[in-house]
């Protein structure tokens, strides 16, 4: 029998990257028909705290017992099967979380030999370096300093990791399924000739609609005020000269907190994001410039991919890491406009051009009117195939747990990849 691990994170509900991330995982890990079998038996703590988004980062009193009692499943499958490595989640920069880490780690980690850290959310090396009070720090290298193995998902995670002193270090991007495998048959040409159509229509003067989608946690951090502004400013641009292109949003996803949302209502109503109507009748009438697809099932999500023309994630959240929705939008064909922050500027291509500030609308809007003309659009669908699949995900993970189930005594080479580079 292969050496046992017990991955102790939460899988969808709620849906966000990191519990997608774990499923795909434990999907990965334990498909039967996967060319090669893994080598691992894999026992799934579901450490489920939250019912829902909104109660993502708040204390409640019943999610103590949830995770007393996940810590004692964890042990259970550590003495039962002799599963000896213990899979886990760092927290993200919010006290909340990391007190959950120290229980966490108090009551399992004296029960394993053998201790994997995935770092899906960034930042808790600032937070103790800035933010933390020093019996915070004190406690929180107590109970996670000198573990086996950090996988972190892009070359500037290795911050954190080091920060806790991670005995060896890997780099393994998140991936995902394809989710368009007709791509070059179908959707690809489609995207082609609607990049021509918008072309047309700023020679012609013919009016058209170019479609941008976001979609996240709706909360200010991940950029979705910045996305709603930039469309107002793009817009008042493109209709100062007279051009006959008007810039559509749709935002899908929850959000956290009900202020934001009132926030962002408010804000869509006003007269910059509405977009007159431009057929010759007796009435003029409008249309809003930005419109609210709330959560989208899977079907949905993906009939927003297909339908839109660019995607935007101008992300500055203090967590973030990998932004699994770039890779969907990556897959989709869609060129993207992003943040150059923590990991995300490591997703994309060497220069490339539609990387902007934190917190910057202007330089969001700039882009759009240059994608809304129909040049450059920069297709990121083969950047997708080299380095965001799911196969590579899964490869790189099961290199990883080897490397882990294999470690030894605590070792001064440390920060090298399972192939022998850092």
């Amino acid at each position: 029998m292969g050496p046992g691990v017990v991955v102790f994170a939460h899988v969808p509900p709620p849906h966000h990257g990191q519990s997608y991330a774990v499923q795909l995982l434990l999907d990965r890990l334990r498909d039967p028909l996967a060319k090669t079998a893994s080598p691992f038996r894999i026992f799934h703590v579901d450490a489920r705290l939250s019912d829902d988004i909104e109660a993502i980062g708040r204390f409640q009193p019943r999610k103590v017992l949830r995770l007393l009692r996940y810590c004692l499943q964890a042990i259970y499958f550590r003495l039962r099967h002799r599963a000896r490595v213990l899979y886990y989640i760092p927290a993200a920069p919010m006290r909340s979380a990391v007190y959950r880490d120290w229980l966490v780690m108090a009551l399992c980690r004296p029960f394993f030999s053998r201790v994997i850290f995935h770092w899906e959310a960034a930042g808790l090396g600032e937070w103790l370096a800035s933010s933390a009070k020093p019996w915070e720090r004190t406690l929180t290298h107590l109970l996670l300093d000198r573990h086996t193995l950090s996988v972190v998902l892009a070359a500037h995670g290795r911050s954190d990791a080091a920060t806790l002193h991670a005995r060896n270090v890997v780099v393994v991007p998140n991936g995902i399924p394809d989710p368009c495998p007709d791509y070059e048959s179908r959707l690809g040409p489609l995207r082609a000739a609607r990049r021509r159509q918008l072309a047309d229509s700023n020679i012609q003067g013919a009016s058209a609609r170019f479609r941008v989608l976001y979609l996240s946690l709706c909360i200010p951090e991940k950029g979705l005020f910045d996305a709603v502004d930039a469309v107002a400013i793009a817009n008042a641009h493109l209709a100062r000269n007279s051009s006959p292109v008007r810039i559509e949003l749709s935002v899908a996803g929850k959000f956290w907190k009900p202020e934001d949302r009132e926030r962002f209502e408010v804000r869509c109503r006003e007269i910059e994001l509405q977009i007159p109507d431009s057929s010759p009748t007796a009435v003029r009438r409008s249309s809003p410039a930005v419109l609210y697809r709330g959560f989208v099932a899977q079907q949905e999500k993906v009939g927003l991919f297909e339908s839109s023309d660019a995607f935007v994630f101008p992300s500055y959240y203090s967590a973030e890491s990998f932004g699994l929705a770039l890779a969907e939008a990556m897959a989709f064909g869609l060129p993207c406009i992003a943040t150059r922050w923590r990991h995300i500027p490591e997703m994309f291509p060497d220069q490339y051009p539609f990387l902007v500030d934190p917190k910057s609308p202007k330089a969001i809007a700039e882009a759009l009117i240059h994608l809304a003309s129909g040049r450059d659009a920069v297709p990121l669908r083969t950047h997708y195939l080299q380095h965001f699949t799911d196969r590579a995900y899964a490869d790189g993970l099961r290199s990883a747990f080897t490397l882990a189930a294999q470690a030894e005594q605590p070792r001064s080479d440390a920060n090298r990849s399972p192939h022998g580079t850092g």
